[in-house]
């Protein structure tokens, strides 16, 4: 069940060029998500609320990591300790809680949900193995915020596995994978996850005017016919989409 509230900046931190991690307190979003849901947070009354994955939660608190790709994004991004803003959330569904030891890649900002996977598993128990893509050196996400057991490819090879995350996928041992990213790194990861013959779980990034299924902006082409990422999604199993 969604939460419509009125949440209060805790910390606004810059994380990577043109990225920025936020703490909100919200705590009935905090006491009820799951890995691979969002949220959708205001960016004024010019602009129509933004889809962000959560990107970890602690206590009371959400934490969501901010790219800047526009003038809505930008308005976010300078948000400051003790402002006020309106979210909506947990929305969509999440990533499955049954699967044994899946390998978590993120690529770029698609590394958001894969923190709080990790974060996740680590609380049951387990240590999950994630890989992290960037295009650059500079993008890479603060490692304060990222988890000890990762490794970390950029396609220059600025720093860490010169290639890309999908990659970067193909040095490891064959498991269940879940992943978020830009298409064509899903793509790839697709193939690698039918070569491997393993399940594999996307959360698919859209762009959304409503975040719960009334404004159909978010329907995507699958072979069980449309849906809408934001409710019957985020997170598909590869073979839905591709």
């Amino acid at each position: 069940m969604p939460f419509e509230i009125e949440s209060t900046v805790l910390d606004n931190r810059y994380v990577a060029k043109e990225t920025f991690g936020i703490y909100f307190y919200a705590p009935q979003i905090a006491h009820t998500a799951i890995p691979g849901q969002f949220v959708m947070v205001s960016a004024g009354e010019k602009f129509l609320r933004r889809p962000f994955s959560i990107a970890s939660v602690s206590g009371s608190k959400i934490f969501l990591l901010v790219r800047v790709v526009g003038e809505g994004s930008a308005i976010i991004s300078s948000l400051r300790r003790n402002e006020r803003v309106r979210i909506l959330g947990p929305l969509g569904n999440g990533f499955p809680n049954d699967v044994k030891s899946p390998l978590l890649i993120g690529g770029g900002i698609g590394i958001a949900p894969m923190i709080f996977a990790a974060q996740h598993l680590k609380s049951i128990g387990k240590n999950p193995k994630m890989i992290y893509g960037e295009q650059n050196s500079d993008k890479i996400i603060s490692e304060d915020f990222l988890p000890d057991e990762i490794e970390i490819s950029t396609d220059n090879g600025s720093f860490g596995f010169r290639g890309t995350a999908a990659d970067l996928l193909l040095q490891q041992n064959p498991a269940p994978i879940f992943a978020c990213g830009p298409e064509p790194m899903l793509k790839g990861i697709a193939k690698i996850a039918a070569q491997w013959n393993v399940p594999a779980w996307f959360s698919l990034e859209a762009r959304m005017a409503c975040g719960f299924g009334v404004c159909q902006g978010c329907v995507i082409k699958t072979k069980q016919g449309y849906k809408r990422v934001c409710t019957d999604g985020p997170v598909f199993q590869t073979e839905i989409i591709y």
